[in-house]
């Protein structure tokens, strides 16, 4: 049997104490001499400790914590997957309709189909020509009185522009961008010449 001390512990330590701690350790172990057990103390230097530290993944916590963290996400997975459609089940809770987002696109495409509508109504009212349309109640019936008949059209060309500039302003007012798309097709896209609607590019752009 064999003892070894750190000889930082020993530095400085006389042979008689050497003997001492053999003669300690012999008692401790129960060394018998006639048996041939023989006690040797041997004072040696300890190699140092390297300073090489491993990695995180190879120290004896990271497997805990790998264990632990896949414990906790398997849990939750049969808590978002299994209990949480069950209770829901049992509540008797309905799950958000599919069309839901259809809705939305459908609400979308109304609109869509409402500015259309707009810009053509906007189109069709500044395009028509001023005597195609009849003014109900605009003007009451007159006799005819020779030579009025100018002073009549004047009338009704005005009372008719008059209600295209209203009509007009309250579709810029409800719905500038369609109305200001349709003034620019008619703009650039002038009607032929001699036609009764030409002037209607005109008054959309003097409106």
């Amino acid at each position: 049997m064999a003892v070894a001390i750190k000889a930082d512990a020993m530095k400085g330590a006389r042979a008689q104490e050497a003997q001492d701690i053999q003669s300690l350790v012999s008692a401790a172990v129960g060394a018998d001499p006639q048996r041939g057990d023989q006690v040797k103390v041997v004072v040696r230097r300890f190699e140092p400790e390297s300073g090489e530290t491993l990695p995180f993944y190879e120290a004896p916590w990271f497997a805990m914590v790998v264990r632990n963290g896949a414990a906790l996400l398997a849990v939750l997975m049969v808590l978002l997957l299994g209990v949480r459609p069950l209770i829901a089940a049992m509540r008797g809770e309905k799950a958000p309709p599919k069309g839901r987002k259809r809705r939305k696109s459908g609400a979308a495409a109304d609109e869509e189909d409402r500015d259309d509508a707009v810009q053509l109504a906007l189109e069709r009212a500044l395009e028509r020509p001023l005597d195609a349309v009849p003014l109900a109640g605009a003007l009451p019936h007159r006799p005819e009185i020779p030579g009025a008949d100018g002073l009549d059209i004047d009338l009704r060309r005005a009372d008719l522009l008059s209600r295209q500039v209203n009509l007009a302003q309250r579709l810029v007012s409800e719905k500038p961008d369609s109305a200001v798309a349709a003034l620019r097709q008619m703009i650039n896209e002038p009607a032929p010449d001699g036609e009764p609607g030409s002037a209607a590019p005109g008054r959309a752009k003097a409106a």
